[in-house]
């Protein structure tokens, strides 16, 4: 396994789930969630059921924003790298 490998599917295991939890703790809100590239990655390619072999598919710039919609059992993913004003969708 290369190396980080591991602690990328650690965050591709746990990033959804704690997503969820947040989404059923703020049920009528916005939740924003700050974290590093490689996490982003993970979480984004488990949402969109992509192997974790291909998140270097995947370029998360640097103080962007992802934007999710979820609900109990489906999540859209409704933007990847904004830069600019956001609304939610």
């Amino acid at each position: 396994m290369p190396a980080g490998r591991g602690t990328l599917r650690r965050g591709a295991a746990k990033g959804p789930e704690g997503l969820q939890r947040l989404r059923r703790a703020h049920p009528d809100g916005h939740v924003l969630v700050a974290s590093h590239g490689d996490v982003i990655k993970a979480v984004l390619a488990r949402c969109l059921g992509m192997s974790l072999d291909h998140t270097e598919r995947l370029e998360i710039a640097p103080a962007s924003a992802s934007l999710l919609a979820m609900g109990d059992d489906w999540v859209q993913v409704k933007l990847v790298n904004g830069l600019g004003p956001m609304s939610a969708a």
